[in-house]
């Protein structure tokens, strides 16, 4: 059960407490519910503000300075941590410090390995949205390119995207257009190696594969 609290930290509130609500808990056992929406889901909390919860909350505001930071453990600020590492924190953690800050806690007192992974999966999800950025650029340099007829161009940024190895298909499947139209058959093998190596288990792939490499030893056999 919550103390009451005006904050809705981390979370995009759908109603704020109202005093209305507040004198119509206090008629139904001090017991006040309040709805929040978090990623579009909506959750409904208990909030106690009879007069012991609302001691409690005051105290918990100032438990940290009364309380000692466990071993191999980091005291964070609730508020900023969330804002920071929103979509790499654990959703039973997310859950438990959100619980946390509505019973008035400010702080909380995490292991060093956990704030570690959480920093890593954040910094993995970075490099990943900035990889998908520029993917997305290139992808479209190279579609407009293709539309003016700078086919050399296009080829040029289409290959400097499958360098960077973001599983988007464009970019593969153009290139193999693209060579074997000027009957580039090498180069059109190299990028459909690549290819698989992005996107092991895409059959498509495998097969166009095989069919270059007959033309390549129809070719050699002439």
């Amino acid at each position: 059960m919550s103390i009451f609290s005006f904050k809705n930290k981390g979370t995009e509130a759908k109603n704020k407490p109202s005093w209305f609500g507040i004198m119509q808990a206090k008629r139904n056992n001090n017991i006040y519910k309040h709805t929040i929406m978090v990623n579009g889901k909506e959750y409904t909390t208990d909030i106690d503000i009879s007069p012991e919860a609302i001691k409690q909350y005051s105290y918990n505001k100032s438990s940290a300075k009364y309380t000692q930071i466990p071993y191999n453990h980091t005291r964070v600020n609730i508020d900023d941590f969330i804002k920071t590492y929103m979509s790499a924190i654990p959703i039973d953690l997310f859950n438990d410090m959100q619980n946390k800050s509505m019973q008035g806690f400010d702080y909380y007192d995490l292991p060093n390995e956990t704030i570690e992974n959480i920093k890593t999966k954040r910094n993995q999800q970075n490099e990943f949205n900035d990889k998908l950025r520029q993917t997305a650029s290139l992808n479209n340099k190279g579609i407009e390119y293709e539309k003016e007829g700078k086919i050399d161009k296009a080829i040029s940024v289409y290959e400097e995207n499958i360098k960077i190895g973001n599983p988007a298909h464009h970019a593969f499947k153009r290139l193999m257009i693209l060579y074997r139209k000027n009957n580039d058959y090498e180069n059109e093998h190299r990028v459909i190696l690549r290819a698989i190596e992005v996107f092991p288990n895409c059959q498509e792939y495998s097969d166009r594969l095989n069919k270059v490499e007959q033309l390549i030893n129809k070719i050699l056999q002439s």
